[in-house]
């Protein structure tokens, strides 16, 4: 017996862009004759023009420290002390960043809900609702934050025929224009027979929009292929989505048109990202500029140390 080896092109800690064995999600009904018969499916070419103006969305977080808290009541629960960014950089013949916003929490799921404060410094760390306050629980709240923060900015930005991508999924909260731009893979939303297509994609090429759907949402999607990337069929692949109310499929089709035609120009190349080619250019130099933002956090573990000396804790706002 033979085995071929093809290494992934993502460092390990980073995960992989592609799950061979990708879970299914039991609550999440997907029709895929919408666009055509899942019987016609085959790669589609763009029918229009990349857009003019694109917006790229995203956000990056930080676990500054782990915490104690401890109520009038003498009970002692979990927090976690983070901190979070989400910006907006602008592509349209030139990239600028245009939007930067840095939040810190202290996430708790107790009854009592503090924050901490360093009046004299300027560094403040809100007080933060957590519905559990396990690890995951915590970490689920963090994230949500971050996430709450993006919207708001893909909310805000781009005028009318602007593009926005929402780095991650846009869960039915965006507008018309935003576009969901998931980067790995790990929910199988077709058939064995139909990720064949996703397979055969050429770059720039799309599939056949299809339409998933739980109790909370219904969304629009597709995949397209950004580059040759990869030793693996589905490593240079994303899924797109953008919500279904207001949006009727011509328009759809439309929007995943332009998305498809758009995207590639962007892909960044694996001597410049380790995550290529599905962490764009503009989106890693996002990133960077959010992480910078963020401060040293060395630094702010040694100001966080001397305001839970001093019983900088604020009350919950």
């Amino acid at each position: 017996m033979s085995v071929t080896i093809a290494l992934a092109s993502w460092p390990a800690d980073y995960g992989t862009p592609v799950v061979d064995d990708p879970l299914s999600d039991p609550e999440v009904v997907v029709d895929t004759d919408v666009e055509v018969a899942s019987a016609s499916w085959a790669p589609r070419e763009p029918r229009t023009d990349p857009a003019t103006t694109v917006w790229f969305v995203d956000g990056v977080r930080r676990m500054e420290a782990r915490a104690w808290l401890t109520e009038t009541s003498g009970a002692t629960t979990p927090g976690l002390i983070a901190s979070w960014a989400a910006g907006a950089v602008c592509c349209n013949g030139a990239a600028a960043i245009e939007r930067c916003e840095v939040r810190r929490g202290l996430f708790s799921a107790g009854a009592e809900r503090v924050g901490l404060s360093d009046a004299a410094g300027g560094l403040q760390f809100a007080a933060c609702q957590a519905q559990s306050d396990s690890d995951a629980g915590l970490g689920n709240a963090l994230q949500a934050a971050m996430r709450a923060t993006e919207f708001d900015i893909a909310r805000t930005v781009g005028a009318p025929g602007d593009l926005v991508f929402l780095d991650g999924p846009v869960r039915g909260r965006a507008t018309p224009r935003t576009v969901g731009y998931i980067k790995t893979q790990q929910v199988a939303y077709l058939s064995r027979a139909l990720q064949q297509t996703v397979e055969e994609l050429g770059v720039g090429q799309r599939t056949p929009l299809f339409l998933t759907a739980s109790n909370n949402w219904q969304h629009w999607s597709w995949y397209l292929r950004l580059s040759r990337d990869g030793a693996h069929p589905w490593e240079a692949v994303v899924r797109c989505e953008t919500p279904k109310e207001g949006v009727a499929l011509p328009t759809a089709a439309a929007l995943a048109d332009e998305a498809t035609a758009s995207l590639p120009r962007f892909a960044s190349s694996p001597h410049r990202d380790v995550r290529a080619p599905q962490n764009l250019y503009p989106i890693g130099a996002l990133e960077r500029h959010l992480r910078h933002r963020l401060g040293d956090g060395a630094m702010i573990g040694r100001r966080l140390r001397r305001m839970v000396a001093v019983g900088a804790v604020g009350a919950a706002r």
